[in-house]
């Protein structure tokens, strides 16, 4: 990128990789969709952009946007260690009692 954004630009850049219009990105900055025209208008110019995508594309590259994980990814992350920590748990129980399950459907493979 050949150019310093304004953080309003970034603002703006940020709306526009989130899908919003410029209505809504209007509405969440509190200024007019002209306004957020207008700042897209200079970031466009200011790295090379041809469109919107292209705009969300070029920063991304350049790192100025940062993917940030969703919600529901942290919250089956979450889940899944939830789900080992009982699975280990399970086999030590398994272990303990000398239960002739081991290695039954669900429990195989898991160390």
């Amino acid at each position: 990128m050949t150019a310093e954004l304004s953080n309003r630009e970034r603002d703006v850049l940020v709306g526009v990789s989130e899908g919003l219009t410029n209505v809504r990105i209007g509405r969440k900055l509190s200024i007019t969709p002209a306004t957020v025209s207008m700042h897209l208008t200079r970031l466009f110019r200011k790295i090379g952009a041809h469109d919107r995508a292209h705009a969300v594309a070029i920063s991304f590259r350049a790192g100025v946007l940062v993917a940030e994980p969703s919600v529901e990814l942290w919250r089956m992350e979450a889940r899944l260690e939830e789900f080992e920590r009982d699975n280990v748990r399970l086999r030590q129980v398994i272990e303990l009692c000398g239960c002739p399950h081991r290695g039954t459907r669900g429990l195989s493979g898991v160390a």
